[in-house]
């Protein structure tokens, strides 16, 4: 990573050396000139390094996703088991709503949040379903993970 693009995404210079881009030069059937970031990873025991896919943002977006993802962590931790994403979506999104973000930014945040561990997606118990009215449609909701010792 360069020290431009560094700065850019906040890090620090010992912090820009564990991260490498890939971009796409060309492509014949695909759009051209995406760029994903990974992050080295050393194998314990061997003389190897993987690279594991980060999302990186630039500084002051990554303090807004931050907070609105300690948003719904809370909204989510205050009712666990009563909410779907949709509900969510629907009750919270919104320049006037709690989170004062648009759905698609809520949208983005959850999908984050379960694709890091920090939320979960999983059936609703039948004793749910009777307490939060939820209907048979609601194959989901959002719950935090369990904690393990």
């Amino acid at each position: 990573m360069r020290e431009k693009e560094a700065k850019h995404f906040g890090l620090s210079d010992a912090e820009r050396t564990e991260h490498v881009c890939m971009q796409v030069v060309k492509a014949n059937y695909g759009p051209t000139g995406g760029s994903w970031w990974f992050k080295k990873q050393v194998i314990p025991g061997w003389h190897a390094i993987e690279l594991m896919p980060v999302l990186l943002l630039p500084k002051g977006l990554a303090n807004t996703q931050s907070a609105l993802n300690r948003k719904i962590i809370d909204i989510v931790k205050a009712s666990p088991g009563q909410l779907t994403s949709r509900v969510l979506r629907d009750r919270y999104s919104g320049t006037n709503g709690p989170l004062g973000v648009s759905e698609q930014k809520v949208r983005d945040a959850l999908h984050r949040l379960v694709m890091d561990g920090s939320l979960i997606l999983r059936p609703p118990t039948k004793a749910e379903r009777d307490k939060y009215r939820l209907s048979a449609n609601s194959r989901e909701v959002l719950d935090l993970p369990a904690v393990r010792d």
